[in-house]
């Protein structure tokens, strides 16, 4: 009757990435990468992909561009569905950074590039002009964003850092309540305000671009 063989198929290798995100954002990679190929004609088929999961040795492998490696071998459920858990991965620093992900079988190694944009936070500083029990303390937001520039990891990798954007909304906390929610609030860029009691209070300023991304000042 003839003896069956395995002719593998090549897989593919295609995951899901945003186009940009904010520093320390958790950035979330679908893999939607493939080790088989339908075949209608053996109703079987199925069952040999799991059967042939140790021999075809599936793999998945994640270069993110900062210094860091990942790789992640699919269990023979995921392998036999074409049914991938997805990836998280946070970037501690602004910058352009090259994707190279790998999906890998027995056969051959198929490679995945993209890139993925992280920006910088606004940079955030704020000054006043009165303490005094009585007086109107007026604040002074001093805000910038980061110009684009190059950064050297440590791995040696030279990038591109993004500027940052110059579009900002400004939230300030005047520390006067309670807590953080109970106190008062101001989100134009230059407040002014009257404490009702001497005493000594904790002002935060958050100040978040049209990226997103936001920093904070004490």
């Amino acid at each position: 009757d003839g003896t069956s063989i395995e002719v593998r198929p090549t897989p593919t290798a295609a995951y899901s990435v945003p186009d940009s995100l904010c520093v320390d954002a958790d950035v979330v990679i679908v893999n939607n990468s493939s080790f088989s190929c339908d075949n209608t004609s053996d109703p079987q088929y199925q069952l040999y992909q799991t059967l042939y999961y140790n021999s075809i040795q599936p793999e998945f492998y994640y270069d993110f561009g900062d210094c860091t490696e990942d790789s992640i071998v699919p269990t023979s459920s995921q392998f036999s569905t074409n049914s991938f858990e997805i990836v998280q991965h946070s970037f501690d620093s602004p910058g352009i950074y090259n994707l190279d992900f790998y999906t890998t079988n027995i056969c051959t190694t198929v490679t995945f590039k993209d890139s993925i944009t992280i920006f910088p936070p606004p940079i955030v500083d704020f000054t006043f002009d009165s303490v005094c029990f009585g007086d109107i303390t007026s604040f002074f937001a001093d805000v910038s964003f980061q110009e684009e520039t190059l950064d050297t990891l440590d791995c040696g990798t030279i990038i591109t850092v993004p500027q940052g954007s110059s579009n900002f909304t400004y939230l300030w906390n005047f520390g006067d309540g309670d807590s953080p929610e109970t106190s008062t609030t101001d989100t134009t860029q230059n407040p002014v305000f009257e404490y009702e009691n001497p005493g000594v209070y904790t002002v935060n300023l958050t100040v978040t671009d049209e990226f997103g991304c936001s920093e904070n000042k004490n």
